[in-house]
């Protein structure tokens, strides 16, 4: 027996999943000037919102292009060991 992937229903899964994942928040509610978790489509990275954009703080820096210019999803970063 063979089963087709449904794509598109498993994609509203995962987006139902990550709005119920305790500590995630949606992305409109992220402060400002403050760096935070941000995530979208599984990418993960710190961020600031400075308005309608978001920058990687200077302390987290790296060369990757991670595509976390329009996050989703967010979630204050944990305390330092």
């Amino acid at each position: 027996m063979t089963h087709a992937f449904n794509h598109s229903r498993w994609e509203q899964e995962r987006k139902a999943r990550m709005g119920r994942v305790a500590g995630w928040r949606t992305i409109n509610s992220a402060p400002e000037k403050t760096p935070v978790l941000v995530v979208k489509d599984g990418i993960m990275g710190v961020r600031e919102r400075f308005g309608d954009s978001w920058q990687e703080p200077s302390i987290y820096a790296h060369d990757w292009d991670d595509d976390l210019e329009e996050p989703t999803h967010w979630m204050p970063l944990p305390p330092q060991p």
